[in-house]
């Protein structure tokens, strides 16, 4: 699988989905999210975590400052996402793109631990996202 193939509509649904920047409310959802993710992963040893559908990287940010891993990348579908996640200057993040134009560079990388928060509820087959990166 070389290419990831996102519809059109949903294209059209996140292209400038993010143009306001921030949102309060995604960052309270990711306190809670971060939260859920410690506790699911406290016996682990974490290197470097891949947040699929990363919005606006509010997850991320969060875990960063938990120092929840050394390395974080954020995979997302929307340019106003990624330039959102660009502006954030999380700590330790290490690589923040498009999965369309990108794909094969991730496929590159190890990550220890992968995180779709979001994506399950709109994409329609999550096989594309069970990688072995």
């Amino acid at each position: 699988m070389n290419k990831i193939k996102i519809s059109e509509n949903l294209k059209r649904n996140y292209e400038d989905y993010y143009e306001e920047g921030n949102s309060e409310w995604r960052w309270i959802g990711a306190i809670d999210k971060a939260k859920n993710i410690l506790t699911l992963c406290k016996d682990l040893s974490i290197n470097s975590v891949v947040e699929i559908g990363a919005g606006e990287g509010s997850i991320l940010k969060r875990l960063s400052e938990l120092n929840f891993a050394e390395e974080f990348y954020a995979l997302e579908i929307s340019a106003s996402g990624v330039e959102t996640i660009n502006h954030k200057n999380i700590p330790n993040l290490k690589k923040s793109l498009l999965i369309v134009n990108h794909y094969s560079f991730f496929k590159k990388l190890t990550f220890y631990h992968s995180i779709k928060s979001h994506i399950r509820t709109i994409v329609k087959n999550d096989s594309y996202f069970n990688l072995k990166f």
